[in-house]
C-alpha cells in the first residue's frame, strides 16, 4: 500500500512537471513569433502556427499509445494552447473584424474547439480551457445583443446575476449527466460547479460590492433573445440530465435538493442587495464626466470648463476643455484666446502637418514678453518669474463639503455641485469618513453567515463524494474568508488601540490556524477516504 501511495504521488508530480513544460513551450513559441513577427511573411506565419498546433496534437496522441499518459496530456494541452494562439494571431494577420462581435467570434471558435478536442482526445485540461473561455464569450455575446437597447447600466446588473447563476446551473446539469454515464469528466464538472458557487458567495460577501449589485433596475430590453435562449437551454440541460440520471438509477435526490436550495438562496441574497442601494458610496464634486448627454454638458457650470468632445469612433464625451483635446492646428489656434493653446509642429515626412496642441509656455518668457502674452495664456509675473495663473475651480472648494455626505445618497444629491458614486471607496473603508449604515452591516453579516455555512456544506460534500480536491477547495475558501474579513475590520476601524487589538487577534488567528487547519484537513481526508 505504501508503494502504491508513493507511486501515485510520483505520477502526480510528473503530471505537474509535464504541464509546466507544455506551458513553457507555448510561451517560448509565442515569444519567438512575436519577436520576429514583422520579418516573417504572412503565409509563413500561418504555416508555422498551423504546423506547430498539428504537431503537438499528433505527437501527444502517439506518445499516449506508448503509455506515457501525463506527457501525452501535456502535449495535447500544448496543442490546445497553440490553437487559441493561432486563432488570435491569424485574425491579426488578416485584420479581421475588430468590433466586439468580431472578437466574440474568435472566442467562440476557441472554446468550441477546445471542448470538442477534449472529448475526442480525452483531455480534461482542454475541457477546463474551454470552460474558462466560454464565460467571457457568453458575456461578450450578450453585450453585443443589447449594446443598442440599453442606455442605463443599472438595468444590466441583475442580468449578470442571472447569467452567473445560470452558468452554475449548466455546470451542475452537465455533472449529473456525466456521472450518470460514468464519464471521467464528471469530477471536473463537479469541482468547477463548487468553485463557481464559492466565487459567487465570496463576491457577495464584500460590503463594497453589495451597493453596486443593489443598483439594479428591471428593464425588459435587457432580456435579449440570446440571453433567453441561453437560460432556456441551460435549464433544459439541467432538467433532462436529472431525468436521464433517474432513468439510469444514478440520481442522488438529496444532493440535487441541496443544490437547488443553494441556487435559490444565492438568487434571494442577490435580490436583497437592493436594500444596500444608496447606502454606500462616495459623494464628490460634480465633474465634466458626470454629464452623459450633450445638452447636460453644454449647460454645465461655466467654472467647470466642460466641453463635448467627439472621438474618432464618433462617440461624444463631456470632458474638461484643455489644449490636448484639439488634434488639428486650426482648432488649436482658435482656442488661443480662451485656453491659451499653441500648436507645436513635428517633423514627420510620412504625416503631413504633424504636431500636437499644448498649453502656451509661460515659463520661458522674460518680463516684457510675459506682459504681452495672449490673454488666453494667463501668464502672470510672480516674484520676477513668468508663470501660468492658477484659478481654483469650484470643485476644489466643494470637496470638503461633499465628502461629509459620503454613504448618504439622498443628502449628497440634494447638495448643489455634488455627485454620487455607488460602491466602496478608499476613504470610506479606512475610517476617514462616515461609518457604514447599520442596515448594510446586517446584510453583510447575514451573507457572511450563509457563506460560512456553505463552506461547511462543501466540506461535508467533499467527504460525502470522497473528493480531497473539494475538501482542499473548501478549506482554502475558509482561510480566504477569514483573512478577507480580518483585513476588512482592520480597514474599517482606525486608531492606535483598534490597530493594536486587531494586530494581536490577527497574530493569534494565524498561529492557531497554522496548528489546527492541517489536523482538520487530515481528519477530513481520512474520513473522505473511508466513505469511498
Amino acid at each position: 500500500m505504501t508503494w502504491i501511495k508513493n507511486d501515485k504521488k510520483g505520477s502526480f508530480f510528473l503530471n505537474i512537471v509535464s504541464i509546466i513544460g507544455a506551458i513553457l513551450v507555448l510561451v517560448g513559441v509565442a515569444w519567438i513569433i512575436a519577436y520576429n513577427w514583422h520579418d516573417i511573411p504572412d503565409f509563413l506565419k500561418v504555416s508555422i502556427l498551423v504546423f506547430s498546433t498539428l504537431l503537438a496534437f499528433i505527437v501527444g496522441v502517439l506518445i499516449r499509445t506508448q503509455e506515457h499518459e501525463y506527457i501525452a496530456r501535456a502535449l495535447i494541452l500544448l496543442g490546445g494552447g497553440l490553437y487559441v494562439l493561432s486563432v488570435f494571431l491569424i485574425a491579426q494577420i488578416y485584420s479581421t473584424n475588430v468590433t466586439l462581435q468580431g472578437v466574440t467570434w474568435l472566442f467562440l471558435f476557441c472554446w468550441f474547439f477546445l471542448i470538442f478536442i477534449a472529448y475526442v482526445l480525452n483531455s480534461p485540461e482542454n475541457l477546463l480551457g474551454g470552460i474558462v473561455l466560454f464565460f467571457p464569450w457568453l458575456i461578450m455575446q450578450y453585450m453585443v445583443t443589447v449594446e443598442d437597447a440599453i442606455r442605463d447600466g443599472s438595468a444590466m446588473v441583475i442580468i449578470f446575476v442571472f447569467i452567473f447563476l445560470t452558468m452554475g446551473l449548466l455546470l451542475y446539469g452537465l455533472n449529473i449527466f456525466h456521472k450518470a454515464i460514468k464519464h471521467p469528466f464528471a469530477n471536473l464538472y463537479r469541482f468547477w460547479t463548487v468553485f463557481y458557487f464559492l466565487v459567487i458567495f465570496y463576491i457577495l460577501s464584500f460590503q463594497s460590492i453589495q451597493p453596486l449589485l443593489g443598483a439594479y433596475e428591471f428593464d425588459a430590453s435587457a432580456f435579449s433573445l440570446f440571453l433567453i435562449l441561453f437560460i432556456v437551454i441551460s435549464y433544459a440541460i439541467f432538467i433532462l440530465s436529472i431525468l436521464f440520471a433517474a432513468s439510469k438509477r444514478e440520481l442522488n435526490v438529496k444532493e440535487i435538493l441541496i443544490f437547488i436550495g443553494v441556487f435559490i438562496l444565492l438568487f434571494i441574497l442577490a435580490l436583497f442587495t437592493k436594500s444596500a442601494a444608496g447606502a454606500i458610496g462616495a459623494c464628490s464634486p460634480t465633474q465634466c464626466y458626470n454629464f452623459e448627454k450633450l445638452a447636460e454638458c453644454n449647460s454645465a457650470p461655466a467654472d467647470l470648463n466642460c466641453g463635448w468632445i467627439v472621438r474618432d469612433n464618433g462617440v461624444g464625451y463631456c470632458e474638461i476643455q484643455n489644449c490636448y483635446n484639439y488634434d488639428t492646428e486650426s482648432l488649436c489656434n482658435a482656442a488661443l484666446s480662451t485656453l491659451g493653446c499653441k500648436w507645436q509642429s513635428q517633423n514627420n515626412a510620412n504625416v503631413p502637418n504633424a504636431g500636437y496642441c499644448q498649453e502656451f509656455d509661460c515659463y520661458n518668457l522674460n518680463e516684457s514678453s510675459c506682459n504681452s502674452a495672449p490673454s488666453g495664456a494667463k501668464c502672470i509675473l510672480i516674484g520676477g518669474r513668468c508663470e501660468r495663473e492658477y484659478k481654483e475651480l469650484a470643485s476644489d472648494s466643494l470637496y470638503n463639503t461633499c465628502r461629509t455626505h459620503n454613504n448618504q445618497k439622498d443628502s449628497c444629491l440634494s447638495e448643489t455641485g455634488c455627485s454620487w458614486g455607488a460602491g466602496g471607496y478608499i476613504g470610506s473603508i479606512i475610517g476617514e469618513d462616515n461609518l457604514m449604515p447599520f442596515g448594510v452591516w446586517v446584510l453583510w453579516l447575514i451573507i457572511n453567515v450563509f457563506f460560512i455555512g456553505f463552506i461547511i456544506l462543501i466540506l461535508w460534500y467533499g467527504q460525502f463524494v470522497g473528493s480531497t480536491k473539494i475538501i482542499n477547495l473548501g478549506l482554502i475558501a475558509f482561510i480566504l474568508e477569514i483573512i478577507s474579513r480580518y483585513i476588512g475590520f482592520w480597514m474599517n476601524f482606525s486608531g492606535y488601540l483598534a490597530f493594536s487589538i486587531l494586530a494581536i487577534l490577527g497574530g493569534m488567528i494565524l498561529i492557531l490556524g497554522a496548528w489546527l487547519i492541517p489536523k482538520w484537513r487530515k481528519n477530513l481526508i481520512i474520513e473522505a477516504q473511508q466513505e469511498i
